[in-house]
């Protein structure tokens, strides 16, 4: 079959993928028994993409355990669907997971009582403990939640640590379309949570001088769909896929640093993955709906798309300037000297994205120099 890669940093390709190449990955997942035969597998995201395709439509159906479909993206829809078909393992991108933890956490945060049980949680080593201790929340998700897994892209590990802290078994994979998709992933009860996991039977990984993570097995595409050269690009001299993400191996777990080409690399030689900024300031604020950190003009610059009913709730006037005061500036206070953010670009709309919600970055330049995009102070009122 075709599957086309999400674009991200460039154009979409058709990746052919073979019977063996998805053969490799199902073998892999029953090998560690990730999904069992009395599992209810959720599906939300949609089917033109690898990860969703295998794990919520192929593996069930080689496992022969039912899946339930989403029909509606909302956070009542999905928490309704929970409820109704007694589900037990939920795959998300990224997105879907901080949307959940940032909503939760709101609700505990505004609690005394619940604030100081998620401070308790965070000591106590026994699920059990910390699944009675937020019931109320794992009644909210259907009561019958055994794996929450996310894929798709680098996930900010303290949004997997909240979930266990509620007594959730929360766990991250990697992999791509190319290799059908998944390379590692983390088994329950050997997680960890800066991890994308081990490295799954029948697949080699190694990193290479420059730090990219190579892989080589049977799980690989046959190559890229009337793309010759793409293909011979992909590949080096000895058969290693080239994935264009930088990571490192500890002991047997693979930890991803970033995506080669999303790395931004200041004049001073500093290297810096921009989504480790985005996540550090969304996550203290209710203000910005979306955040995208680019190099421009050799400094640091955020796009932000706001919230505009929370920014309508709060009776703000001047947009630019209390996201600048009250998220940007105390994020600066903290941040080391390259890591701080020059400038931002308030936008009307929200950002370039693939369909499972990753940022087109290739996009964001001409973002910013697009004057009918951009927010301009004197337009901030009649917006509201």
């Amino acid at each position: 079959m075709i599957v086309y890669t999400s674009g991200t940093t460039g154009n979409p390709k058709g990746v052919m993928i073979t019977y063996e190449n998805i053969k490799t990955n199902m073998e892999g997942v029953r090998a560690v028994d990730l999904v069992n035969e009395t599992d209810v597998i959720l599906a939300m995201l949609p089917y033109h993409h690898i990860m969703p395709l295998c794990f919520t439509l192929i593996l069930p159906i080689y496992m022969g355990v039912p899946i339930v479909l989403l029909t509606e993206i909302s956070s009542a829809s999905l928490l309704k669907t929970l409820q109704e078909n007694r589900v037990t393992v939920i795959l998300g991108v990224p997105r879907v997971w901080e949307m959940l933890d940032k909503a939760i956490m709101i609700k505990i945060n505004e609690s005394p009582l619940a604030k100081f049980m998620f401070k308790m949680a965070e000591k106590i080593n026994s699920m059990t403990i910390r699944k009675m201790l937020f019931s109320k929340v794992h009644k909210q998700f259907g009561g019958h939640i055994r794996l929450m897994v996310s894929g798709g892209a680098k996930i900010d590990k303290n949004i997997l640590e909240d979930f266990r802290t509620m007594g959730f078994c929360a766990i991250q994979g990697y992999g791509m379309t190319e290799t059908a998709p998944i390379i590692a992933f983390n088994v329950p009860g050997r997680e960890r949570s800066d991890s994308a996991g081990e490295v799954i039977p029948n697949v080699e990984v190694k990193i290479a001088d420059d730090g990219e993570i190579l892989v080589k097995g049977k799980n690989v595409m046959k190559g890229y769909y009337n793309n010759e050269k793409a293909t011979e690009e992909a590949f080096d001299k000895d058969g290693w896929f080239h994935t264009g993400d930088l990571g490192r191996m500890d002991g047997k777990y693979l930890i991803i640093i970033g995506r080669k080409k999303e790395m931004i690399v200041l004049p001073n030689g500093k290297n810096i993955d921009p989504n480790d900024i985005e996540n550090e300031i969304i996550k203290n604020t209710d203000l910005i709906k979306e955040i995208a950190v680019t190099e421009y003009k050799e400094q640091l610059l955020a796009i932000i798309y706001p919230d505009f009913q929370q920014i309508e709730a709060k009776k703000i006037v001047n947009i630019k300037d209390a996201i600048k005061w009250e998220v940007i500036d105390k994020y600066n206070v903290t941040a080391p000297n390259y890591k701080k953010i020059h400038d931002i670009k308030i936008v009307k709309e929200e950002l370039p994205k693939t369909r499972i919600g990753k940022i087109r970055r290739f996009m964001l330049k001409d973002l910013i120099e697009d004057k009918d995009d951009v927010i301009e102070q004197k337009e901030e009122k009649r917006l509201l």
